[in-house]
């Protein structure tokens, strides 16, 4: 066979294997939980992308990037590729408001899509307007409940003398007035605290001391 024909062919071949070549898309659903504050990398590959371009939507259904241009204003995002397959995106300085589902999509016919989504975790805060007052002043052999509320309940965990919510001392005595320290932590840092104070009103003790008077 003349070698020109062969060539001819071969070109063909090829020519006709890149034409058929669709753009893979690892479509396998993740999930990746980020601390608030740090940055969170999406991972997205595409083999074979040819003509066909990556698109990545957020939580909202809004597109972020497109290609490897940033769509949204929110200079915190950008597209990272550390190899020609990855089309990662970075979200940086997490927060809990970036929770939620991605999206990244493939614009093939019909399209391909690989949902990412992300979980951000948060330090606890104590709701100090919905916790008891501070200081706290009491009678005497009354029973004082202390309440500390969380504002994060994902995994609340108070490594105090006793655990939850609340504590009550009941008849409570002069003996037991002076600050009380609540802890909120979820293995996220830093640990929230709430100091009471609780002061005990109690009636005067009144002592006598007997003399006696003689010549």
């Amino acid at each position: 066979m003349d070698m020109s024909v062969v060539r001819v062919v071969v070109t063909l071949l090829f020519t006709v294997c890149h034409t058929w070549a669709q753009p893979r898309l690892n479509t396998v659903s993740t999930t990746i939980t980020q601390t608030s504050g740090y940055s969170a990398v999406l991972n997205c590959q595409v083999h074979e992308l040819g003509d066909a371009q990556v698109i990545w939507l957020g939580p909202s259904g809004m597109p972020l990037t497109f290609g490897r241009k940033r769509i949204t204003t929110d200079k915190r995002i950008s597209l990272e590729q550390p190899y020609s397959v990855d089309w990662n995106l970075h979200i940086r300085h997490v927060k809990p408001s970036d929770a939620g589902e991605y999206i990244c999509k493939v614009d093939t016919s019909p399209p391909q899509t690989k949902r990412v989504n992300l979980k951000i975790k948060v330090a606890p805060t104590i709701n100090h307007a919905l916790s008891t007052k501070n200081p706290l002043s009491v009678a005497e052999g009354e029973n004082v409940t202390l309440f500390a509320k969380p504002n994060n309940k994902e995994q609340p965990n108070f490594p105090a003398s006793v655990t939850g919510e609340t504590l009550t001392i009941h008849d409570i005595s002069k003996e037991q007035a002076g600050i009380y320290e609540c802890l909120a932590f979820n293995g996220v840092p830093p640990t929230a605290v709430k100091n009471i104070t609780v002061n005990v009103e109690f009636k005067p003790i009144i002592s006598s001391t007997n003399k006696k008077f003689g010549n």
